[in-house]
């Protein structure tokens, strides 16, 4: 289901947006790939993994209560970004024909926009409440997936720390984000689904899968499905790709090498790597380019930053965890992403959103493992954790408490509705367009013509 979780919006995309003579025959390889990659985790993985019935529902009541309550679905408050954008998008993703160009500006959108791609094809056929309420459902299937994938890794039975573990995940954060003027974020799970669902839940389906990986016959799936979900996170993935490809070519050198050329790697490179490519280089912030920031930190401070955000709680699980290298190339990834601008905003901080969630993995299994183990280490780590967590369950009870004052958000609520409007320089709109598709090889040769 992880598989299929990350390819469905990318063969909606194909289907809308490009000429036919291009989507056909990219879908029938697609699902080629699909089926070799699931036949193979049926004979690799064959396990099955009971889990009580009530226990499920109860998962599944938590999962869609913190969907709802973090303002999916546009039922509880949202973010402003959600109210002044990407609430936006979605409507226009309903309410215009695929491939969108907007007819009083003539731009044509080009975003990341796959989490909202099921959802708004019912939104479409059904109207905009049933697919706000799709965007409830997708969303909440998506984290079960997650979730299943991650118990079952870590083979937790126990009925009551399967629900401590998705508490601990959902309110699992960290402490500043400036390093001397520097915003580097570090968005916590509370954050992610409020904020970022559309890049995190999708990012946590790939880590998962990641994980399960035997060898890298599957990498270039896994890497070139979540860009549509977040052009951010195959580089926030590709450091732990490596290394792992490190390992295992030490391990057997021409196992691997046959691994790594595949005939799923070469599939899913020709039915992915184009397309997404021609449609997200066309955005207009494309030629923004990146900064680095060596040179700007004051370094004294940064290491404060680091050693309060992630450092403390690394140095804690470092017993347990000296011999894997995906606690080692999460600390990779937190420096590298730090040292990193990307155009006007702090988006390419998203890049360590990978990093971010094998750190609350490492962290969940450190507590099953040691769940009946009394130590110093462990109360310190809870400790921490309950003071990094605080912030986020203030959050969700002030998310209560505004519903229960304002009640159901509307529309009136909401700041932008539609990007087709006449606005010049409008930096959010250059995010999400191409203002120059006559130019675009995109929307001049792959995607649908407009009449």
């Amino acid at each position: 289901m992880g598989y299929l979780y990350l390819i469905i919006p990318y063969i909606i995309f194909l289907f809308g947006w490009t000429k036919y003579y291009i989507s056909i025959p990219l879908i029938l390889v697609l699902l080629i790939v699909l089926f070799l990659m699931i036949k193979n985790t049926i004979s690799n993985y064959n396990i099955v993994y009971k889990i009580n019935l009530l226990v499920f529902i109860l998962i599944l009541f938590i999962i869609v209560s913190f969907i709802v309550v973090f303002g999916i679905g546009e039922i509880f408050p949202q973010s402003i970004d959600m109210r002044r954008g990407r609430n936006a998008l979605f409507r226009d993703l309903i309410n215009f024909s695929w491939p969108i160009i907007y007819p009083k500006n003539g731009y044509g959108v080009v975003y990341y926009f796959a989490h909202w791609l099921v959802p708004s094809l019912f939104g479409k056929l059904f109207g905009l409440k049933v697919g706000l309420f799709t965007l409830i459902l997708w969303s909440s299937f998506g984290i079960l997936i997650f979730f299943i994938l991650m118990i079952n890794f870590l083979n937790i039975k126990d009925n009551k720390y399967i629900i401590v573990s998705l508490f601990i995940f959902t309110f699992f954060g960290f402490i500043p984000q400036f390093a001397g003027g520097i915003y580097i974020e570090y968005a916590s799970m509370s954050l992610q689904i409020s904020h970022l669902f559309n890049q995190s839940i999708a990012i946590w389906i790939m880590c998962m899968l990641f994980l399960y990986q035997k060898n890298s016959s599957n990498f270039a799936f896994l890497g070139l499905s979540i860009v549509f979900y977040s052009p951010y996170a195959i580089i926030g993935i590709l450091p732990y790709m490596l290394v792992k490809l490190i390992i295992d070519i030490k391990s057997n050198k021409l196992i691997e090498f046959k691994n790594i050329f595949s005939i799923e790697n070469i599939l899913s490179t020709i039915s992915i790597f184009p397309i997404l490519f021609l449609y997200l280089s066309s955005i207009d912030t494309m030629s923004d380019g990146f900064e680095i920031l060596i040179t700007k930190h004051n370094y004294i401070i940064l290491f404060i930053n680091y050693l309060l955000s992630f450092g403390i709680l690394m140095i804690l699980l470092y017993q347990n965890n000296k011999n894997n290298y995906i606690f080692y190339t999460s600390i990779f990834v937190f420096i590298f992403v730090s040292m990193i601008r990307y155009s006007q905003d702090h988006n390419f901080s998203r890049t360590n959103l990978t990093a971010v969630f094998f750190l609350s993995f490492l962290l969940i299994e450190y507590f099953y493992k040691n769940m009946n183990i009394k130590s110093i280490k462990k109360n310190i780590i809870i400790l921490l954790f309950i003071f990094v967590s605080y912030k986020n369950i203030i959050y969700f009870e002030n998310q209560i408490s505004l519903f229960i004052e304002i009640g159901i958000s509307n529309d009136n609520n909401i700041v932008k509705k539609t990007f087709n409007e006449n606005t010049k320089n409008d930096w959010i709109l250059r995010t999400i367009t191409c203002q120059d598709i006559d130019n675009s090889i995109f929307f001049k040769y792959i995607a649908k013509n407009k009449k």
